[in-house]
């Protein structure tokens, strides 16, 4: 009965220590989207159309640029809005 108590116990261990080795964490890493997340997805804002230079380029705001400028309070912009030109 001890060998079978022993050998239990010693399978038990090895199982315990075999899923905690599996789930353990980790290491984080630093994400690969931009911090404001991801700017492609955001609503356009306005155009820029540059004739001497020949580009037209969006204007797109995360969606506290897009709320401030629906609300028409612009000046200044809020805290946290985010604005970028795309080519």
């Amino acid at each position: 009965m001890t060998k079978k108590l022993s050998a239990a116990l010693l399978l038990a261990a090895a199982t315990l220590t075999v899923s905690s080795a599996l789930y353990a964490e980790a290491p984080t890493q630093k994400p690969a989207k931009p911090v404001h997340g991801e700017y492609k997805d955001w609503p356009v804002l306005g155009v820029s159309h540059r004739q001497e230079k020949t580009s037209v380029r969006a204007i797109v705001g995360n969606a506290v640029a897009i709320k401030a400028a629906r609300s028409g309070q612009i000046t200044p912009w809020p805290d946290g809005t985010v604005i970028a030109k795309l080519k």
